[in-house]
């Protein structure tokens, strides 16, 4: 894991007071890149991530839920670029952000 990798992995693990935090994709066949963290107020995780889904291109966003910000559910594909129907799909995905919300 590069270096500036794991710095942003242990302040993510610092932000939500976990020992660690390491995710990865429930489909083995994808990529993982940028990610969007957000904690609910109301409690609980949520995490969208730029992913290239069986393609060599970034084409589409996943999600994972969580409980603790540690564990995560992942829910798989949740935004698309390349669809059979351009009309419903994204034109453009771009990077991500991390945000905390407090109530």
């Amino acid at each position: 894991m590069a270096k500036s990798r794991t710095s942003l992995v242990f302040a993510l693990a610092s932000l939500i007071g976990a020992q660690a935090l390491i995710f990865t994709p429930a489909d083995h066949a994808d990529k993982m890149w940028d990610t969007w963290l957000y904690k609910n107020p109301n409690g609980g995780w949520l995490m969208n991530y730029l992913v290239k889904h069986h393609s060599g291109r970034w084409n589409a966003v996943s999600t994972a839920l969580s409980v603790d910000g540690v564990h995560y559910a992942d829910l798989g594909v949740s935004i698309r670029k390349d669809c059979a129907n351009k009309t419903d799909c994204a034109v453009w995905l771009g990077s991500g952000s991390v945000r905390y919300c407090s109530s």
